[in-house]
């Protein structure tokens, strides 16, 4: 299995990326592929069509990453905090077995990952303390051809951190394409952009997803037309593209410098993103597919494997698990997540998990607005998923089912037609995640921290 004693390994997480968003699926824009590059990469790698987030936000699903462990069991709401350090986190574990760890991203929200990093750059902190060459050519580029939320930056310091490492690297690299704001730079809005006949200000409410936006959508004080939803998924069309070319550019380069056959390299996102469905924009509020199910695409050192499609439910959690599993590391872990190795003859999840945390004070900022329609997940909200099946339950939801496939808008609840398929997902749902949705009970800080102690082999 292992081709590489210690090969490097490569982890790119894309923000807000959707998972029909991929033109392997038939998608396409102006008669445009959106990601010929992430293509070209599949027939490279094994790709899992049936990957899941464990949640809609960022904050809450990139501890899960790097710990392997779902939201709630970790006591991680979301908020501006470390991680508790009883969790060994990836980076820690690779570390400790001899990599050189470096990462790198654009939003504050990861800064509660960096231990274990020996580098850790934060792009939105060299505007105020360095600059760089790499840095200044980012600059020029955008004078002549638009804001690329730092991407393009990035990509040059991955070559940088890839050429320059004297021993096997751990990479981390978090892209901000296609988050919000939605705005690509010239050549890719040329190619993908349908421009509408007159933008009005709610579109551009919705372009920049402004604090209020969200609530003015839910509401209906701000609308769009499906035209002006057509232009806003053209401009995020855009930004996927822009992003899926600087992929391919670091790829290509990887090849060029014989570094590419021996890396270990994931890619991923984060969550997704909603356009209008249930009355709700951006991501975070809810759980539907449209925010939970990612892309997970793994190429293996050597291109083991590669070409290979894997249709059973996993999720991001599984990751570190994996990548341990591949490298022989034995760690004693208590992990939600579960390796995917071996890619054959492996027993699957029956199911797999997202959560939407209750943020600590929503409800009673919503309350004091007076809006009397609440998101879904503004009281916290769990679902189940299987291959065929979608379990969804709040504090003030019993629990419905739904078949996405056959019901993408999510609206039909079928649990009284499928009594035990509701019982199993609902049973799995229980014995798997903490049963709070937003702070926890006494009970279940003793269970976390039985679960710490575990996890460093004390018990």
């Amino acid at each position: 299995m292992l081709t590489v004693e210690k090969p490097n390994i490569i982890l790119i997480v894309m923000d807000s990326f959707r998972y029909d968003r991929l033109s392997r699926l038939g998608y396409s824009r102006k008669g445009k592929k959106t990601t010929p590059n992430i293509d070209s990469f599949c027939s490279d790698s094994i790709f899992f069509k049936m990957a899941f987030s464990p949640g809609p936000d960022t904050r809450q699903v990139m501890p899960s990453i790097f710990t392997g462990i779902y939201p709630s069991n970790s006591g991680f709401s979301g908020v501006f905090r470390p991680i508790d350090p009883s969790f060994r986190t990836l980076t820690q574990i690779l570390s400790s077995n001899g990599y050189a760890t470096c990462g790198i991203a654009t939003i504050p929200y990861i800064r509660n990952l960096n231990e274990g990093f020996d580098e850790f750059l934060e792009t939105y902190r060299i505007r105020k303390f360095k600059l760089d060459l790499h840095w200044l050519k980012s600059l020029l580029w955008r004078l002549f051809n638009g804001y690329d939320k730092d991407t393009g930056y990035i990509v040059s310091r991955m070559k940088q951190y890839c050429q320059s490492s004297k021993k096997s690297l751990f990479l981390y690299s978090h892209l901000m394409n296609p988050h919000v704001r939605f705005d690509p730079p010239r050549k890719f809005k040329k190619d993908f952009v349908i421009q509408p006949k007159q933008i009005n200000e709610n579109v551009d409410k919705i372009l920049n997803c402004r604090p209020s936006a969200h609530i003015e959508y839910l509401t209906g004080k701000i609308t769009a037309t499906s035209e002006e939803w057509d232009f806003i998924e053209s401009m995020y069309d855009g930004e996927v593209a822009y992003l899926d070319d600087k992929l391919g550019e670091f790829f290509r380069w990887l090849e060029r410098e014989r570094l590419y056959d021996d890396c270990l390299i994931i890619l991923t996102a984060d969550h997704g993103e909603n356009f209008g469905k249930g009355r709700l924009i951006s991501h975070g509020w809810c759980l539907y597919e449209e925010l939970i199910h990612v892309p997970l695409i793994i190429k293996l050192p050597g291109n083991e494997k590669s070409g290979e499609e894997i249709d059973e439910v996993v999720s991001t959690v599984d990751i570190l698990p994996t990548i341990l599993d591949y490298l022989g590391i034995k760690e004693k872990l208590d992990l939600d997540g579960v390796s995917l190795v071996p890619f054959e003859n492996r027993q699957y999840h029956p199911c797999v998990f997202s959560e939407m945390i209750k943020q600590k004070g929503l409800k009673e900022k919503l309350d004091k607005l007076n809006i009397t329609v609440n998101p879904p997940g503004v009281d916290g909200l769990k679902c189940a998923r299987s291959k065929q099946f979608k379990f969804v339950i709040s504090p003030n939801m019993l629990g419905q089912l739904f078949i996405p496939e056959e019901d993408p808008e999510e609206k039909i609840d079928v649990s009284t037609k499928y009594p035990a398929e509701t019982e199993f997902l609902k049973n799995q749902l229980l014995q798997s995640l903490a049963s709070s949705f937003g702070e926890e009970s006494e009970e279940e800080r003793i269970r976390q921290k039985i679960r710490q102690l575990k996890g460093k082999g004390k018990i």
